[in-house]
């Protein structure tokens, strides 16, 4: 019988075989997905049934290593532009001291959302929008998270989307503080560049309904 005063003894092998086939009955059936995403939270020493207030728009696997220059050729396989404006090419290669990347191997969940629902208003600072998403399960991306994104999966955006910004520390070009963004331009599927100055001022209303791409915060998954 279990001991409440000493949770160190071992379990017998018969208390062990039982759940355990339980779960992989569980991981086999229709809902296994879920299973496996509740398994790896508890495994994590999270809760496994805690279901984030935010849609998960896509899941990255991160820490991959593989070299700027070999990722920067599958986005460009997967018919992406790399672009400064809407007239002008960056070469992507003279940001790699630049960019950062998720040093751990790991899966980050990706949620898309607005100024607006997290509570700001219009007059709002980018600032302002990294220190509400802390507050509400999220978190800002890494620079280099957009192009790991996309070079594993593309399907993120379609034609007809609106511009997505990545919410994220800035990083400089040429001097001024920039965002990443995806959208499609001239029917051209594009990773681009918007002012990341955080305290620049958006006060038009319609700023407020911008799209977003921040992580969700891994107590949430």
């Amino acid at each position: 019988m279990f001991n409440k005063e000493d949770n160190t003894q071992k379990l017998t092998l018969a208390e062990v075989l039982r759940p355990l086939a339980q779960l992989c009955i569980n991981l086999a059936g229709k809902n296994g997905r879920n299973w496996l995403e509740a398994f790896k939270k508890f495994l994590r020493k999270g809760d496994p049934w805690f279901i984030s207030r935010w849609k998960v728009w896509t899941v990255a696997k991160t820490g991959i290593k593989m070299p700027l220059t070999e990722l920067i050729s599958v986005i460009k396989k997967r018919g992406y532009t790399i672009r400064y404006s809407a007239d002008y090419s960056l070469d992507l290669h003279l940001l790699e001291e630049t960019l950062k990347f998720n040093e751990k191997e790991e899966e980050i969940y990706f949620t898309i959302t607005t100024p607006r629902e997290l509570g700001l208003k219009p007059g709002w600072t980018k600032r302002k929008l990294l220190d509400a998403s802390l507050k509400n399960g999220l978190a800002p991306c890494l620079s280099g998270d957009i192009i790991e994104i996309i070079a594993q999966s593309k399907d993120q955006i379609k034609k007809g989307d609106d511009t997505l910004t990545v919410a994220m520390e800035p990083i400089t070009i040429e001097n001024s503080s920039a965002n990443f963004c995806i959208g499609v331009y001239d029917s051209r599927y594009s990773l681009g560049y918007l002012n990341g100055d955080l305290e620049q001022i958006w006060d038009y209303p319609a700023n407020v309904d911008n799209k977003h791409i921040f992580r969700i915060q891994k107590k949430q998954y």
